[in-house]
């Protein structure tokens, strides 16, 4: 199956992918993923608590925008495709190992070919396709290392960091679910 991924990252070291059934429209279900406000999910928000307690972090900004992809703009992620109503990929650089993580956004067209030392490149991309009952909302989110030094310090923080990130994407995806057929007619 081809990714939309692919022209990013098309070797990873870690590759994640969610899907969830949706009975809306696909148009209405990518609307209301790009919108969602992953801080009003209890589990999201503990989850990020506890990082931030672990690593010493600061809080985030108060002040950054609420709707999940504003926010993820706002934070300096970089858009790789927009396909309204359908797709949306993302891409940064970052050392997400580091407190207070921060990401750098790097234009489509240098992105795959953008390997600075000691970084890691994190690709992700929210798409729905219509089914028979709706739509099927999928998320897959794709990092790699740019060097070996940077490849040892992400398999370790990954260690401890992917199952409440697994835990938030699954949250996020029925979160996306309640707020769809909450407001369906």
């Amino acid at each position: 199956m081809t990714s939309l991924l692919d022209p990013y990252i098309p070797v990873f070291d870690i590759r994640e992918r969610h899907a969830i059934r949706i009975p809306a429209p696909p148009e209405t279900v990518f609307a209301a993923a790009c919108n969602l406000d992953i801080d009003q999910i209890w589990l999201s928000r503990w989850i990020f608590r506890l990082r931030e307690f672990l690593f010493r972090a600061k809080p985030p900004d108060p002040n950054l925008p609420r709707g999940f992809l504003t926010k993820m703009k706002a934070l300096d992620w970089g858009v790789l495709v927009d396909a309204p109503g359908q797709a949306i990929v993302m891409g940064a650089i970052t050392q997400p190992w580091e407190a207070n993580v921060r990401f750098r956004a790097v234009t489509a067209t240098d992105f795959a070919q953008h390997s600075p030392p000691d970084l890691i490149k994190i690709a992700w991309a929210i798409w729905v396709e219509p089914d028979a009952t709706g739509a099927v909302l999928r998320t897959e989110t794709r990092a790699v290392a740019t060097d070996s030094h940077s490849r040892r310090r992400f398999r370790r923080y990954w260690l401890l960091v992917s199952p409440g990130i697994r835990l938030i994407r699954h949250a996020i995806l029925r979160a996306v679910r309640q707020v769809v057929t909450r407001t369906s007619p």
